[in-house]
């Protein structure tokens, strides 16, 4: 397991605080000497779901708004959100770089799923809907708020008691959401 997930996994069983957790990835990252350069660089290993292409494909088609609301970074977000066509997103984190391009301070917005539902929020006032009048997809523990505000939370290839217990279904792959939407189950 890597530190990383480790951090994420003692601040949610309530061994680390959220500001340790932050304060050790920072110091991790300084330690480690990280540069923006290598931070991009190891962002285009990265690839996205091939379900997503399609589902977007269906959602844009049926002019239905996508939003991806990640606890993860900024610039990784966007990359993704770009590829994608999505027409929304929030991170919650960013990487600060110098102007040399090292890695200066990690910056974020809120504590972990209190940021996704803030942002959650924020989207459906600016579309003048409810946010219960959203699906959510989620796969981790920092998708539980979210789950609970939506009421219309996806738990996607998971199994986890708690967010079983307040997600609306189970999907296994991204284009249940197309059969979901079609059914007008929301």
């Amino acid at each position: 397991m890597d530190l990383e997930q480790q951090w994420f996994d003692d601040y949610y069983n309530g061994k680390l605080s959220f500001k340790k957790w932050n304060d050790n990835a920072q110091f991790y990252y300084l330690k480690n000497k990280l540069t923006k350069d290598f931070y991009i660089s190891e962002l285009k290993k990265f690839t996205i779901n091939p379900e997503a292409f399609p589902l977007i494909k269906f959602l844009k088609d049926n002019q239905i708004k996508t939003a991806i609301i990640s606890s993860g970074l900024d610039f990784y977000v966007n990359l993704t959100a770009n590829k994608l066509g999505i027409d929304y997103t929030r991170a919650n984190y960013s990487f600060i770089f110098d102007k040399n391009g090292k890695f200066n301070r990690l910056k974020y917005d809120y504590e972990d799923p209190i940021a996704k539902t803030f942002h959650i929020k924020e989207i459906c006032q600016m579309l003048k809907v409810k946010p219960t009048e959203s699906i959510y997809v989620g796969d981790d523990i920092n998708d539980l708020e979210a789950f609970k505000l939506t009421k219309h939370g996806l738990l996607y290839k998971k199994s986890h008691r708690l967010l079983e217990k307040f997600c609306w279904k189970k999907i296994d792959n991204l284009m249940e959401i197309k059969n979901l939407i079609n059914r007008q189950e929301i």
